[in-house]
C-alpha cells in the first residue's frame, strides 16, 4: 500500500505546485513528473488504479489506506464531486497533467465540477460513487464487484472479528448506485446458485430490499442508508456459526439449532468491536429474529419489543429468506409471501410496514431485476 500513498502524496504535492508556480516552472514539472512515475509504480501491480475518497478514509481498490484517515485533501476531493477515481491502463503523462489542472481549478474554486467535461479524459474516470452516465464519468461497480467487496466484510469479521467502516460504506454506495442509476428506481436481487456464498447474497439482497421499502415509505436519504447498512450486516454473526451447519442440507439437530441461535448476539459484539458507527446496525443484529411482540430469539431477560431498525430488517430479511431456495427449504412464489407476510402483522410485523412492503411489492413488482452477482466460493 505504500505505492499508493505515494502516488496520493505526490498528487497532493503536484496539486500545491500548481498553486504556487506558473506554468512551465521547474518545480512545477518537476512535481508532475513525479506524481507520473508514482502512477506508473502502482500500475505495475494493477493495470486500472482506484481511489474512493470518503468522508474519512481514502480507500485503494477495496482497501482503506489507514494511514491517509482523516486526509483533508481526500475530504476536499468528496466535497467538490470528486468520490471516485479510476486511472486507467494508457494514461499519459500529458493527460495527467491537463487533469491535475483541472483539479486545482476545481479545489482553488476557480472552476465548478460541471465545468469539467470527462470526455477530455481517454484513460481517466472520475466522479461521485453515485453517477451513471454513459459520458466517462465514474462507472458504478458491477455486481461481481459489490458481492466481492460485501463477501471481503464477512472475511473480515471472521478474520479480525471487527468490520472497517470505509469497506461498509463502499458496498452501500455500490447499492444505491445501482438501484439509482436509470430514472426510475431499481430493485436487483441475486439468485442462489451453485457455488454462491448464501450469507453474502442474502446480505446484498436484505439491503437492497431496505433501500427500497425506504424509497417506497419516502424516508430521507440518511435514514435510508441507516437503515441499509442495518440490513447489510444482520447476519454477520453467522461468521461464527460452523460452515457444516449453516450449509446442512437436512434439519438441524437441537444442539445445532443452539448454535444458530447463539449469531444475533454474536454479530452484535463484532459491530460494537467495529466502532460508534455500527451502534444501530449492532442493534439490528441483536433483534433481527424478534418478532414484533417480543417473541423469537435471543431470548432477553426483559421482554422487548424491537427497534424500528430492526423490525424493518427483519421484514426485509424474512422476505427474502422465503423467497430464496436454500440446502433446507424451497422458495415459496410471491402470492403465498404476500399471505404469510399479512397473517403476521401485529404479532410478528408491524401493521405499516407490512402495508407498505405488499404495497411496493404489487406497485414496483416490474421494477424487480433478477442479478447475477458472479459470486463463488
Amino acid at each position: 500500500m505504500s505505492a499508493a500513498v505515494g502516488f496520493l502524496h505526490a498528487l497532493s504535492h503536484c496539486l500545491s505546485a500548481i498553486g504556487l508556480y506558473a506554468e512551465g516552472h521547474p518545480a512545477r514539472e518537476k512535481a508532475l513528473e513525479d506524481a507520473y512515475t508514482n502512477l506508473l509504480d502502482l500500475q505495475e501491480d494493477s493495470a486500472t488504479v482506484v481511489f474512493t475518497f470518503l468522508a474519512d478514509e481514502v480507500v485503494y481498490g477495496e482497501t482503506p489506506l489507514r494511514g491517509l484517515r482523516n486526509w483533508a485533501l481526500a475530504a476536499r476531493l468528496a466535497e467538490n464531486g470528486i468520490e471516485r477515481l479510476e486511472l486507467g491502463t494508457g494514461v499519459t503523462r500529458e493527460e495527467v497533467g491537463v487533469f491535475v489542472i483541472e483539479l486545482a481549478d476545481l479545489i482553488a474554486g476557480r472552476k465548478e465540477y460541471a465545468d469539467i467535461q470527462p470526455g477530455e479524459f481517454d484513460n481517466i474516470r472520475f466522479g461521485p460513487v453515485s453517477l451513471l452516465d454513459g459520458t466517462g464519468g465514474y462507472t458504478l461497480f458491477n455486481l461481481y464487484e459489490q458481492a466481492e467487496m460485501a463477501d471481503g466484510l464477512f472475511t473480515e469479521a471472521s478474520a479480525n472479528g471487527a468490520i472497517h467502516a470505509a469497506l461498509s460504506a463502499g458496498v452501500l454506495d455500490s447499492i444505491w448506485g445501482v438501484m439509482h442509476a436509470e430514472e426510475e428506481l431499481v430493485i436487483p436481487q441475486v439468485p442462489i446458485t451453485e457455488g454462491s456464498e448464501l450469507a453474502v447474497v442474502r446480505a446484498l439482497n436484505t439491503s437492497v430490499l431496505a433501500v427500497a421499502l425506504g424509497e417506497f415509505m419516502q424516508l430521507a436519504e440518511p435514514e435510508i442508508m441507516l437503515i441499509a447498512e442495518a440490513a447489510l450486516l444482520h447476519d454477520i454473526g453467522k461468521v461464527t456459526v460452523p460452515e457444516e451447519i449453516l450449509n446442512k442440507p437436512g434439519e438441524l439437530t437441537d444442539e445445532e439449532w443452539s448454535v444458530i441461535r447463539r449469531h444475533p448476539l454474536e454479530g452484535a459484539r463484532i459491530l460494537m468491536r467495529s466502532g460508534e458507527r455500527f451502534g444501530a446496525a449492532a442493534v439490528a443484529a441483536s433483534e433481527h429474529h424478534l418478532d414484533l411482540d417480543g417473541s423469537g430469539y435471543p431470548e432477553f431477560i426483559y421482554p422487548r419489543t424491537p427497534h424500528r431498525i430492526s423490525q424493518v430488517v427483519r421484514l426485509c430479511d424474512v422476505y427474502d429468506a422465503m423467497r430464496t431456495r436454500r440446502p433446507y427449504e424451497p422458495e415459496l412464489g410471491l402470492e403465498r409471501i404476500m399471505e404469510v407476510l399479512t397473517a403476521g402483522t401485529g404479532s410478528k410485523f408491524a401493521p405499516d410496514l407490512v402495508k407498505g412492503f405488499t404495497r411496493m411489492l404489487s406497485t414496483w413488482r416490474d421494477r424487480f431485476v433478477a442479478a447475477d452477482a458472479g459470486l463463488l466460493g
